[in-house]
């Protein structure tokens, strides 16, 4: 999550910057019920992470390249995701 919290820090939208903050470090304390919430927000639909598009200070989208890099990070974090889940042998619903 934290690289995917660098993206968001510079070019995403605060609100969700708070809230995967927040996710990063109820993972960092073992909070288990967090891969629940890890699970929605990198397979969700709107207003989820798989929704975000990275803007310029100026309001513009970025780059092709930075919002392929964002939606990368998001996938593995969901693969990653899915992998710990099944490793606490906790039910993957996505």
């Amino acid at each position: 999550m934290s690289s995917i919290l660098q993206l968001l820090g510079a070019h995403g939208d605060p609100g969700v910057l708070a809230r995967i903050d927040k996710l990063d470090a109820d993972l960092a304390a073992g909070e288990l019920g967090a891969l629940n919430t890890v699970l929605a927000e990198t397979t969700g639909s709107m207003g989820s992470l798989r929704d975000q598009v990275l803007l310029a200070a100026d309001g513009r989208t970025l780059s092709a390249d930075a919002n392929d890099r964002l939606f990368g990070l998001v996938g593995s974090a969901a693969d990653q995701c899915r992998e710990a889940m099944r490793h606490h042998g906790m039910h993957v619903w996505r």
